[in-house]
């Protein structure tokens, strides 16, 4: 577990992720709604993907600084092909007030410069913060930013309050 969250920092620290995007199709008439960014960890020749290390980088409270590093990272690339960025955020990110505010003006900057972004949170971390994430939706709503809700349907009981966050 410690090597998991040396690499993980390491490769903040570092610059050792690759990103890949996959493009989203809308199923109405077939075209790219936008891309998903997913990371990876390339390290001496070793690539590692998120399924690998993710689980440490939650255990060890590493997610609202790896949300932080890729959103920085990714505000220098603009749009691919011209198409929004959909970015995963990270239980902590959206348990860190001071982290929220900083995305909050991130957003406000990125959409200043160009960048489309796509905000995205699961399901069970949109039941577990539902204040911090309706702030944050309604702050993407006010700037054009689109937001969603991953992984859905597994909380029945809470479909109102899901739909109160007005995702996108």
């Amino acid at each position: 577990r410690e090597g998991w969250r040396k690499l993980a920092l390491g490769a903040i620290e570092h610059d050792w992720f690759y990103f890949q995007a996959q493009p989203v199709i809308a199923v109405a008439d077939g075209a790219i709604s936008y891309r998903e960014l997913f990371v990876g960890i390339e390290r001496e020749g070793v690539c590692y993907g998120a399924g690998q290390f993710m689980p440490f980088v939650e255990q060890f409270g590493l997610g609202g600084k790896l949300d932080r590093y890729v959103l920085e990272r990714i505000a220098g690339l603009g749009s691919l092909n011209d198409l929004p960025i959909m970015v995963n955020l990270s239980d902590d990110g959206l348990a860190d007030s001071s982290f929220l505010l900083w995305l909050k003006d991130h957003l406000t900057e990125s959409r200043h410069r160009g960048v489309q972004l796509v905000m995205e949170v699961s399901e069970e971390m949109a039941v577990r913060h539902p204040d911090a994430l309706a702030s944050l939706f309604a702050h993407c709503r006010k700037l054009g930013v689109k937001s969603g809700i991953d992984r859905f349907g597994h909380y029945f009981d809470q479909l109102s309050n899901l739909a109160a966050l007005e995702p996108d």
